[in-house]
């Protein structure tokens, strides 16, 4: 078998998960060898910062977490635009291909890696002209595709299908863009899984108060091909067969799922994810796994940014620390490995110059086991959970009080008494 180079460390994602295991590898392996693959063509960047900015536009760069010449200074190959083709667990080689034509392969070897391969944007069944029609925002390339469409258009009519906190960030966008804008949700109002009703209900008062339309049509959606004047439209219809806007592209933001194709060629144990365990070791020893790919031992998945960092610093250093205990069995030492558990981080959203917050909030069946309190102060919002049994702060959902976010998420961290909250936040 002709010889592959071989790599201490190799980590396949250049999200914020792999950016972030990249650098903790780095920092705790480095004399370690490490490449880092990923299938766009341009080092990791800042994802959720693009839906929030394409109105404007901005540069190539303008949110990449390392400079290309980062990778260069801390001596790390890199595999921008290749995809994985092949992976073989027990002789520990890697085979990635170039996007998107395949025209180059490429095979190494390595001790460790790290999965960290994200999340695919879900679209629902759609018939094959409307797919064609359809886009999604979850990568530069995309957004770049969708803003060249309307901006092409004299009259731009968009759907944006579904009101979580992407769907809602792109209808601003778009309709910053000059485009009539509908936004079709599921629940009683946008980001009803974090929101409360105060909350979502002025969220929904500032998208249409700024010319973007609300739908919560009867499921489930219909789609259809319709011929108009100048070109063709996506019809979009409720579940009893109403039409509720006919539109020049449809933007799918529906929710995310986790990418395993890797994990599968690797042999390695998927559910709704690739199962980790609190070190986020795969079910082989030698293979990590962060981020939107990894589901946790209490089947958790998360699928927010700053989560994302958290595990990939895990991952990198607990990877590093294992090599070393292969150079050195002597001196390994099993404590060495740190644990990854769950910490509430914030979803926060600002749209139309009006900032939205959550951490924490509790699912609606579970309040009754928590006093809630709201604070109103003029355009400033503030609900806050406390526990019935051990009353402290475990939840908040606010809006118009920016800056004060970090101060309630730590509130949330610490599990602050009612009365050390709202000495604090000024209540």
């Amino acid at each position: 078998m002709e010889a592959t180079q071989l790599y201490d460390i190799v980590i396949v994602g250049c999200g914020a998960a792999g950016s972030s295991a990249l650098e903790s590898a780095r920092q705790h392996a480095p004399k370690a060898s490490i490449l880092f693959v990923g299938e766009e063509d341009r080092p990791a960047y800042k994802r959720t910062s693009i839906s929030k900015n394409f109105a404007e536009g901005f540069a190539p760069d303008a949110f990449s977490l390392q400079d290309q010449s980062w990778y260069a200074e801390n001596h790390i190959d890199t595999a921008f635009g290749y995809r994985v083709s092949a992976v073989d667990s027990d002789a520990h080689t890697l085979t990635f291909v170039s996007e998107p034509e395949e025209r180059v392969s490429r095979t190494v070897t390595w001790r460790k890696l790290i999965l960290a391969t994200g999340a695919r944007p879900v679209f629902p069944p759609l018939p094959q002209e409307v797919r064609e029609m359809s886009l999604h925002s979850h990568d530069i390339d995309k957004i770049e595709e969708l803003r060249a469409c309307v901006t092409a258009l004299s009259s731009p009519e968009v759907a944006v299908v579904g009101d979580g906190v992407l769907g809602v960030e792109v209808g601003e966008q778009l309709s910053k863009l000059g485009a009539s804008v509908h936004i079709i949700g599921k629940g009683p109002y946008p980001l009803s899984p974090q929101l409360n009703e105060n909350a979502g209900t002025e969220l929904a008062r500032v998208l249409v108060t700024n010319g973007v339309s609300i739908h919560r049509p009867a499921q489930p959606l219909r789609y259809a091909l319709k011929e108009v004047t100048g070109g063709n439209c996506v019809s979009i219809s409720s579940g009893d067969g109403s039409e509720i806007c006919c539109a020049n592209a449809v933007v799918f933001c529906m929710g995310l799922q986790p990418r395993t194709e890797v994990a599968v060629l690797a042999g390695l144990d998927t559910g709704a994810a690739v199962r980790v365990d609190h070190q986020l070791r795969t079910s082989n020893p030698d293979i990590y796994a962060c981020g939107d790919c990894a589901e946790h031992p209490d089947g958790r998945v998360t699928h927010l940014w700053r989560d994302a960092l958290r595990q990939g610093e895990v991952a990198g250093k607990n990877a590093a620390t294992a090599l070393s205990a292969l150079e050195d069995p002597v001196e390994a030492d099993e404590s060495d490995q740190i644990e990854y558990s769950y910490q509430p981080f914030r979803l926060k959203c600002e749209l139309f110059g009006h900032y939205f917050f959550s951490i924490g909030r509790p699912a609606p069946a579970a309040i009754g086991n928590y006093n809630v309190r709201e604070y109103i102060d003029g355009d400033r919002y503030v609900c806050a959970y406390f526990g019935a049994e051990d009353q402290r702060l475990h939840g908040v959902v606010m809006y118009n009080d920016k800056d004060r976010n970090k101060l309630y998420m730590q509130a949330v961290i610490d599990k602050l008494t009612e009365e050390e909250f709202t000495k604090q936040a000024e209540l």
